[in-house]
């Protein structure tokens, strides 16, 4: 038994609603005509707000010239096949997707548009990723000789790979006279941004990490119970860099001593989830055993020099 017209139309529209893939449609001229409920949770806009407007308004700038590329091919009938590319979401989080793009056929014939299947793979390219990283770090955690350098590397790949917008490690160090004093790295801002602040004190708010009992992960850190208590800025000094998101992870040796903290802040608030929680504490658990394996190096050099000190002072017989 053969369906209907308008049974075959109920159920396409069933499965457009229903499918997990956006699935948008669009004139020869980029303006969109329809927009699923799997395109409002990818890209965060509602169908309200994409009907009527051009599709570039998901486009990063620098890839504007993507969509003619592909109306050309559209227009000579051509169909794009799982193309890897980057779109932006209502918040401006850049995403990975795979697009497959069909030219659309009025009753003559004629191409009037297209249909566009797109699917969020930012997870496989995020998973890839941070294996990448996390091999390329492990690799230079186990040469390292530096130990600025080596914090330096901890703090730049902990912060691309949580998704912050900057980042810092604040860390222990003890001279050749053993006073110890605290240094620290930034990453994704200027030092100059940071230096006129002073460092950060054992507040409630830091004294979870330098205390070392374990993270803290915040949505809003503004609306902390803990925050803003503290004379004389209670809360973030005038012109320091806005933080919403709020992540820190103490980082602690294998002797249960906190050599430091791993900090992360963003302007918009929920940005760190679960995952980049879970993905900085074993981050910083590597990085403690990286400086305590560093200061192992030290001080054994330190023996051998003095050793050799005292070897040299012996009259030979």
């Amino acid at each position: 038994m053969s369906m209907s017209s308008e049974e075959s139309q109920a159920r396409l529209a069933a499965i457009v609603a229903s499918s997990d893939d956006a699935i948008v449609s669009k004139n020869l001229q980029g303006i969109v005509q329809s927009w699923n409920a799997a395109a409002e949770r990818i890209f965060g806009y509602t169908a309200e707000e994409m009907i009527g407007q051009p599709i570039t308004k998901i486009l990063p700038p620098e890839r504007l010239d993507e969509e003619i590329e592909i109306l050309n091919k559209l227009k000579r009938g051509e169909r794009v096949d799982h193309f890897q590319t980057i779109r932006l979401t209502k918040g401006g989080r850049r995403i990975d997707i795979s697009v497959t793009i069909s030219p659309i056929r009025d009753a003559t014939g004629k191409i009037i548009g297209a249909s566009k299947i797109a699917r969020d793979i930012s997870e496989i390219k995020n998973n890839a990723r941070e294996r990448e990283r996390m091999y390329e770090l492990g690799k230079s955690l186990a040469g390292a000789l530096d130990v600025h350098a080596l914090v330096q590397h901890i703090t730049d790949v902990s912060t691309e790979l949580s998704g912050a917008e900057f980042g810092s490690f604040f860390y222990n160090v003890v001279n050749t006279d053993g006073e110890s004093y605290m240094l620290y790295t930034l990453s994704g801002m200027p030092r100059e941004n940071f230096s006129k602040f002073p460092m950060p004190r054992n507040t409630k708010v830091f004294a979870p990490t330098f205390s070392g009992e374990g993270a803290v992960r915040s949505d809003d850190i503004t609306r902390d119970p803990r925050y803003g208590h503290n004379e004389p800025y209670f809360g973030m000094p005038n012109g320091h860099l806005p933080v919403r998101s709020y992540l820190a992870v103490p980082v602690i040796s294998r002797s249960k001593e906190v050599l430091g903290g791993l900090f992360f802040g963003h302007s918009q608030p929920g940005v760190f989830t679960e995952h980049a929680e879970v993905l900085v504490s074993a981050i910083a658990g590597h990085a403690g055993v990286a400086l305590d394996n560093l200061r192992l190096n030290r001080e054994l050099q330190e023996s051998a020099d003095r050793f050799r000190q005292l070897a040299n002072s012996i009259p030979q017989l």
